[in-house]
C-alpha cells in the first residue's frame, strides 16, 4: 500500500516538525537540568521549572502530532516514557530540595538515549521517502 502524494507531503511536513520539536524539547530539558548546577539558592529551582514548562509545551505538541499521524510507534513511545520519568525526577529534586541528583542524572541519560533513537527514527523515515 502506498501513500498518495498529498498525504506523503503532509507526513513529510509533520515528521520535519517533529524533528524541530524534538530539538526544542531536548534543549529545554538540558537547560532545566543545567539550571540546578549553574545557579545558587532557590532561583535555580524557579529557572529549572521554567525550562521544564517550556519543554512541556513542545512535548505536548510533539505528542499530538505523533499520535494524529500514527507515528506513536515502538520507536517513539520510549521517548514519551523517558520524558515523563525525567519530569517526575526533576519535580522530586525540586520539591525535596534534594542535593543528591543521582536519580535525576540517570533519568536524563535515559531521556537522552531515547531522544537519540527518535532522532534516528525520524531521520530514517525522511530518507526513506525522499529517495
Amino acid at each position: 500500500m502506498t501513500m498518495n502524494t498529498d498525504r506523503l507531503e503532509e507526513m513529510y511536513t509533520n515528521v520535519t516538525r517533529l524533528q524541530e520539536l524534538l530539538d526544542s524539547i531536548y534543549s529545554d530539558v538540558r537547560h532545566s537540568y543545567d539550571a540546578l548546577d549553574e545557579h545558587k539558592g532557590d532561583i535555580r529551582y524557579s529557572l529549572s521549572l521554567s525550562y521544564l514548562s517550556m519543554s512541556h509545551q513542545s512535548y505536548l505538541e510533539f505528542k499530538r502530532i505523533a499520535y494524529e499521524n500514527g507515528l506513536a510507534t515502538t520507536e517513539i513511545t520510549p521517548f514519551f516514557e523517558g520524558y515523563e520519568h525525567y519530569k517526575h525526577q526533576l519535580k522530586e529534586v525540586i520539591t525535596d530540595k534534594d542535593a543528591n541528583t543521582s536519580c535525576l542524572d540517570s533519568a536524563l541519560r535515559s531521556f537522552t538515549d531515547a531522544k537519540k533513537n527518535v532522532a534516528e527514527f525520524l531521520s530514517t523515515w525522511i530518507k526513506s521517502v525522499t529517495r
